[in-house]
C-alpha cells in the first residue's frame, strides 16, 4: 500500500469514527430532550453547596493533573463554552 493510500484510509477510518460518535451523542441528545418533554427528566441549576462541592472536587483533580491534562480539560470547557453560545442562539 503506498503512503498516499494509507493515509486516506486512516482518514476515512477516523471521520467514520467520528460521524458515529456524533450520531450516538446525538441519539444521546435525542433521547434527553424527549424525556424532558414527557416530564421524566428534569434539569435545574445548581444549588451553590453543590457548586462549591463541584469546585473543591476541580480543584483538586486540577492538583493532580498534568499540564497536557489541564490543557485539555480548558479546550473541552471552551468548546462546551461555544456550544452552548450556538445552541443558545
Amino acid at each position: 500500500m503506498s503512503d498516499d493510500t494509507s493515509a486516506s484510509l486512516g482518514s476515512r477510518v477516523a471521520a467514520a469514527r467520528h460521524d458515529r460518535e456524533h450520531a450516538a451523542r446525538e441519539a444521546k441528545l435525542d433521547r434527553i430532550r424527549e424525556q424532558v418533554a414527557e416530564g421524566k427528566l428534569v434539569v435545574r441549576e445548581m444549588s451553590e453547596a453543590e457548586r462549591a462541592r463541584w469546585a473543591s472536587q476541580h480543584a483538586a483533580s486540577d492538583a493532580r493533573a498534568t499540564p497536557a491534562e489541564r490543557a485539555r480539560r480548558a479546550r473541552e470547557i471552551e468548546n462546551r463554552r461555544r456550544r452552548a453560545e450556538r445552541l443558545a442562539s
